[in-house]
């Protein structure tokens, strides 16, 4: 095996040979690493200074998602919720590469994932040092994210409803 032994081997939960660049929609979540619970504010921090700092880090990640379609062309978003360790989200690329066409004609959503972990990872560290936002262990974000390409108007529907009822189903009783 190359590179380090210790690490565990990962299978790509990719479609094979599918065109991340192609016209349509994709569903991704983006879980924070080892699931830290940093946009969490306790009920005994209500109307507290950190519940601010907290809803300004939900801020600056909701902002930079809202980037995306400035930095790559032809790029919608679509129904996105952040939740206290994880983020989901939909993106559209319309009139994106057709099947046929050269791979450099534009982005892939690994693409736009990347930008988008790099940027918040890079502000939150901002965030910390100025002393507004806690710290995290090891790194941001979790290695790689989760996708579905929604296939459907109803795939789509269905996808939507989830990301609107992620925070009804997410609390604990």
């Amino acid at each position: 095996m190359l590179g380090n032994s210790h690490l565990p081997v990962r299978r790509s939960i990719r479609l094979p040979q599918y065109d991340y660049a192609q016209e349509g929609y994709y569903f991704v979540t983006i879980c924070l690493y080892r699931r830290q619970k940093l946009f969490t504010v306790g009920a005994a921090q209500c109307g507290r200074p950190q519940e601010m700092r907290l809803s300004q880090a939900r801020d600056m990640i909701q902002n930079i998602w809202n980037q995306i379609p400035d930095h790559f062309a032809n790029t919608r978003l679509d129904e996105f919720i952040i939740m206290p360790d994880h983020f989901h989200g939909i993106i559209q690329i319309a009139n994106g590469r057709p099947h046929w066409a050269a791979p450099t004609e534009s982005k892939s959503l690994a693409d736009m994932i990347n930008f988008f972990k790099t940027k918040t990872t890079n502000e939150y560290i901002r965030g910390v040092y100025a002393g507004y936002w806690p710290k995290f262990k090891k790194s941001f974000w979790q290695r790689g994210y989760y996708e579905h390409v929604i296939r459907s108007p109803r795939d789509l529907d269905r996808v939507r409803e989830y990301i609107q009822q992620n925070p009804h189903n997410h609390r604990k009783p």
